[in-house]
């Protein structure tokens, strides 16, 4: 095994970069300290109850991103489809929370029915309708937001995830409306489900589509538990991904627990949208990621039942910052056992969003194997004084 140790003097840069308060991985860490807020974002138009209404959000992105493209998640309050606003201070949580780990977000209104005369599936159909709406909206002007078309999630909490969980899986050009933007996909990536429901259209899920996190309380009695089972039944006939992190004993919308369920949003989000683009390879049972932490490090996870041997970074290459220095050569680990995981780490002296290229090669039942890993939006700095050693 190679062992390598670099001491690197701590160096002060007086400057107005506003990018980070520490290292960490983009979609995975929070990295800026700031969210810029754009309010009341017109997004389409529809009818509601008689009248035309202007269909408005409030987007939220990374204060000082300089990235080109960037994960977005639109947000979309419960309420009954009675009631509710985009300023719901749990979505605006939920919003900010992302944004300061690097995602677009966005807190949409829909339109809403007459409280004393609800007609539910009207309601859903015509939210349904806004929602689709608003990801034409962000691909339509995808320059403009700095959208990557192809990381797109919906998240909704009570009616809010009906309206999610219906705008992700009921698809085709009945299901579009016309409340704006047309011409444009209306599909996304993922869904976040907050104690909603799909009710007789659940078996509108079908293979090949977007992958769903379930948050539910056991003890619903407004929506009950069992349309979460019905949704991961489904999945499982159809074979879409899905992941379901019950609240045992909670009722509905336990928003009290936002601590406890954050921590898998947040996961759910990175393996399944970002991290499945982005940050990882995998071939034949070697997994090998760009993970968090001091320095910056690779993993290689061993799946197989047998070792790999000489896994080693052969080249680096840096994007986008300012580089003031480089850890040199190559580090390697001499053998990563049957289910091991093993570290690469390396120093960079610099300060900015970095797209990093990282060439890794290793030996798997005597060939050797290369391959390039691609970390988009990592961010280093102003201090970065790593010791590489293992």
């Amino acid at each position: 095994m190679k062992k390598f140790v670099f001491f690197v003097a701590a160096f002060l840069i007086i400057s107005s970069f506003p990018i980070s308060n520490s290292m960490g991985i983009r979609y995975k860490d929070k990295i800026f300290w700031r969210v810029d807020v754009t309010k009341d974002v017109i997004y389409g138009s529809n009818y509601e109850n008689g009248s035309l209404v202007k269909l408005k959000m409030d987007v939220y992105e990374p204060h000082g991103d300089r990235a080109s493209k960037r994960a977005l998640v639109i947000c979309i309050h419960g309420g009954g489809f009675v009631g509710g606003d985009k300023s719901n201070r749990h979505m605006v949580y939920i919003c900010k929370d992302l944004a300061r780990r690097g995602y677009i977000t966005a807190s949409i209104n829909y339109r809403l029915q007459p409280k004393n005369n609800v007609d539910f599936e009207k309601a859903i159909t015509a939210a349904m309708y806004d929602a689709k709406a608003a990801i034409r909206y962000f691909r339509r002007y995808a320059e403009k937001w700095r959208v990557d078309e192809n990381k797109i999630a919906l998240l909704g909490s009570s009616a809010g995830a009906v309206t999610a969980l219906h705008a992700c899986y009921l698809r085709g050009a009945k299901y579009e409306g016309d409340s704006g933007n047309p011409g444009y996909s209306s599909n996304v990536s993922a869904c976040v489900d907050l104690w909603g429901g799909l009710f007789k259209n659940v078996t509108a899920i079908d293979s090949g589509e977007p992958p769903v996190l379930i948050i539910h309380g056991t003890n619903d009695s407004v929506v009950p538990f069992s349309e979460a089972i019905n949704i991961t039944k489904r999945c499982d006939e159809v074979g879409v991904y899905y992941e379901i992190y019950p609240l045992k004993g909670a009722g509905h919308a336990p928003w009290n627990k936002m601590n406890e369920f954050l921590p898998h949003i947040i996961n759910f989000l990175y393996k399944k949208m970002i991290k499945a683009y982005s940050y990882e390879t995998i071939q034949n049972n070697v997994e090998i990621e760009f993970v968090s932490g001091f320095g910056i490090k690779i993993a290689a996870h061993n799946y197989n039942e047998y070792p790999i041997y000489n896994f080693a970074l052969q080249k680096i290459e840096i994007v986008g910052i300012m580089v003031f220095g480089l850890t040199p050569g190559v580090t390697s680990v001499d053998e990563i056992p049957a289910g091991g995981t093993a570290y690469l780490s390396f120093l960079v002296l610099g300060m900015g969003m970095a797209y990093i290229t990282a060439g890794i090669c290793y030996e798997e039942e005597g060939k050797i194997i290369k391959k390039d890993i691609y970390c988009e939006d990592l961010v280093i700095g102003p201090f970065v004084m790593v010791i590489t050693q293992w």
